[in-house]
């Protein structure tokens, strides 16, 4: 395959991925996104329906935490890690299951662990989520 010097890139008509008509050689793609980048001009208000396609020129901030609760942010097992003392590894039985918006918050026995699912309230006997992905 021919090299372009000017680009160090294989010219378009020989980049495999073009004549399958599916993708675009990385060289190429990252070229074309340098050349479609634009500066930034300027900072104006507009009506958030016609903020599509925009950037944003500060972070967005909440007056409010939400959740307003302590939740898990991945799967696995809620736990205290106070009570693991003796060096592990450790087995814990679980003794229910946490899932994102249950009516019902299971006890956290003393000694166990909990299911709990992305989302969930963190039980107030747990200080800890051990990942399971």
């Amino acid at each position: 395959m021919a090299i372009n010097a000017e680009t160090r890139s294989p010219p378009i008509s020989q980049c495999p991925s073009v004549k399958r008509g599916r993708v675009v050689c990385v060289d190429i793609a990252s070229k074309k996104a340098i050349a479609a980048a634009r500066t930034v001009a300027g900072i104006e208000a507009v009506n958030l329906n016609d903020a599509v396609g925009r950037i944003c020129a500060r972070p967005v901030l909440s007056v409010l935490d939400l959740p307003y609760f302590a939740n898990s942010t991945m799967d696995g097992y809620a736990l205290n890690r106070q009570e693991l003392t003796e060096a592990g590894p450790w087995t814990l039985p679980v003794s229910g299951q946490l899932v994102a918006g249950a009516a019902e918050v299971p006890r956290l026995a003393p000694g166990s662990a909990i299911r709990i699912m992305t989302g969930a309230l963190i039980h107030n006997g747990a200080d800890c989520v051990v990942m399971q992905e």
